[in-house]
Formats: C-alpha cells, sequence, structure tokens
C-alpha cells in the first residue's frame, strides 16, 4: 500500500484553469496563483442532480422538460452568486454551497408542486 502511495497522487480530484482575466487581481493584494480551482464535486454534484432531472422529466413523459430546466438555471444561478460574491463582496466560498442549496431547493419545490414529490425522493417511476 505504501508502494502504490505515490501514484494516488496522480488522481485529479481538481482542474486546473488558467486566469484568462486579470479581475481576479481586484480580490485580493497578494494575489499571485495564476490558475483557478474548480473542484471535482463542483462538476460531478451538478451532473448527477442534472441527469436525475433528466430521468424525472422522461419519465413524466411531457413535452418540456420542467426538471432539466430549472436544474440548469438553479446551476447558472449557483456560480453567479459565487463569481459575484468574488467579484464584489471579495469573499471566496466554494460554488458547490450556493449551487447545491439551490439546486435542492428547486427539485423539492418543483416536485412538490407538481405533486411527484414521492416520487422524486424515494426514486420510484411509472
Amino acid at each position: 500500500m505504501i508502494q502504490n502511495a505515490p501514484e494516488l497522487s496522480y488522481i485529479p480530484f481538481y482542474l486546473l484553469i488558467p486566469n484568462i482575466l486579470e479581475a481576479k487581481a481586484l480580490c485580493y493584494e497578494y494575489y499571485t496563483y495564476p490558475y483557478t480551482l474548480v473542484g471535482l464535486g463542483e462538476i460531478v454534484i451538478p451532473g448527477l442532480s442534472l441527469s436525475y432531472s433528466l430521468i424525472m422529466d422522461l419519465n413524466s413523459k411531457r413535452f418540456l422538460p420542467l426538471y432539466f430546466i430549472l436544474n440548469l438555471i438553479g446551476i447558472v444561478l449557483g456560480f453567479g452568486i459565487n463569481v459575484f460574491l468574488l467579484t464584489y463582496v471579495k469573499m471566496n466560498q466554494p460554488a458547490l454551497i450556493y449551487a447545491c442549496s439551490i439546486l435542492i431547493f428547486i427539485n423539492f419545490l418543483t416536485s412538490y408542486l407538481d405533486t411527484n414529490f414521492s416520487k422524486f425522493v424515494n426514486g420510484i417511476f411509472d
């Protein structure tokens, strides 16, 4: 196990995205890091929510994929709140905090208003 430990350090748990704009330098006085970290959870968790919402839409057999569209709007809104806080309030938080809370609220509210709350929570489809 100890011999294989150096190989485990190469597993990507985050993505390094180069900063294109210099606007991030305004957030911190001593900003020298040229990359932005995007965690794997900030990609996987919203992706799982999108796939589950698409399953809900396909099983409801409606013309408009309501859950999928609302989840997409929730993800954009969550990441938008994070960018706003980073840029104007100068408070760095993981985007997963805002995106997941908005997604949970949107999914529960939509399923409750659509009278599919028990199907949504239990994962039982027709």
